[in-house]
């Protein structure tokens, strides 16, 4: 029997871990996607299983597939995945908390009420018509923290539900529309904060695989896992594209995506020392994967413009040591020596010692 085939029944039955080798679970995503759309229920779940192992965009991909299955047991399934995801399952969690039964609906509406996803405004729009009070009365409250003035009306009209728990919700929601109250500040549950300030560490460099991905999306994400002796292998690749359809791709990258893909747009950006994508990656220095911070920072060490010295002098005072360094570098490309003095004035006493070294060496000390 195929191997790939043997792991992909492990996974699904919780017996191993999801490959790290990007043909092999390539091939189980292609079985997975194909058992979603003509298998039973249970190879439905396995897929699921499979799918949710692997994670992250390619795996949030099949699962959207399995979304609107027709068996609960698999849109659970799919929920949980999708939760455990964290950031690349919020966008199905949009979707999610459209569906009837509200053992999916209630969760999915939870998670984006902790997270204040203001991506979510039409899809709780047509909550307040749902049969369910509960699922009412929370899009009522999290409209309240999401949407614009052009609700209010819509979010009153609540007022005349004929449950009270509904009617409850609809006061603070447009108190904290119109500014009265305060909106909540989104707790991402994905999100946990470094113990110490060199907890960090960047994610393995995977092989070079012995075919590339013909998907632009796929290429650009494997970019951002390679190491940079194989870097120029996938930007060749890359530039064999249309260059409008790399740009497009490049700048789609947002401060909140996956991180492979937005690493991936840097490099590029650096590689190809293109400066058109200065706004993209500049963008990207508020990414919360400190990997993104860093390539960013790379990036507009090479590109950059002076648009951008707030932005990479504000990171000096980043968390993990290695953005900070990589902020004093990119710094020092970009400005003058003596306007740098000026902003790295007291970092001698950085608790890190590559940081106080590379400020030495940037400062010409060393």
């Amino acid at each position: 029997m195929d191997p790939v085939d043997v792991q992909y029944d492990r996974i699904a039955a919780g017996e191993a871990q999801a490959p790290r080798e990007y043909s092999a679970f390539k091939r189980m995503l292609a079985r997975a996607r194909s058992e979603i759309q003509k298998g039973d229920v249970q190879a439905r779940l396995n897929a699921v299983n499979v799918s949710s192992a692997i994670g992250g965009h390619w795996g949030m991909g099949v699962l959207r597939q399995a979304v609107k299955d027709p068996a609960l047991v698999v849109r659970k399934s799919v929920l949980r995945g999708v939760i455990d995801a964290g950031e690349p399952g919020v966008t199905l969690l949009r979707d999610m908390v459209l569906d009837e039964d509200e053992a999916i609906c209630l969760p999915a509406l939870e998670r984006l009420q902790c997270l204040v996803d203001p991506g979510s405004t039409g899809r709780l729009r047509r909550l307040l018509s749902s049969k369910n009070p509960k699922v009412r009365a929370g899009a009522v409250t999290l409209l309240g923290h999401v949407a614009g003035l052009g609700l209010v009306i819509a979010i009153q009209r609540m007022g005349n539900d004929p449950d009270p728990m509904v009617v409850a919700a609809v006061g603070p929601a447009v108190d904290r529309i119109e500014g009265r109250l305060p909106r909540d500040q989104p707790k991402p549950w994905w999100v946990q904060p470094p113990k110490a300030d060199d907890d960090w560490r960047p994610a393995e460099t995977l092989p070079l695989p012995a075919e590339l991905p013909q998907e632009p999306e796929e290429l650009l994400a494997l970019l951002g896992r390679l190491s940079v002796s194989d870097q120029p292998v996938a930007l060749n690749a890359l530039q064999q594209l249309s260059g409008s359809l790399v740009s497009h791709i490049v700048r789609r990258q947002v401060p909140g995506g996956e991180p492979d893909p937005a690493i991936g747009a840097c490099i590029a950006a650096r590689l190809l020392k293109n400066p058109s994508w200065v706004v993209t990656v500049r963008r990207l220095l508020g990414h919360r994967n400190p990997e993104v911070r860093v390539a960013a920072l790379e990036a507009l060490a090479i590109i950059g413009t002076p648009s951008v010295v707030i932005g990479v002098r504000d990171l000096l005072k980043d968390i993990q040591p290695r953005v900070r360094q990589a902020s004093l570098i990119a710094l020092s490309a970009l400005i003058p020596r003596k306007e740098l003095e000026g902003y790295v004035k007291g970092m001698d006493a950085d608790v890190s010692d590559g940081v106080r070294r590379t400020l030495r060496i940037v400062l010409g000390e060393e």
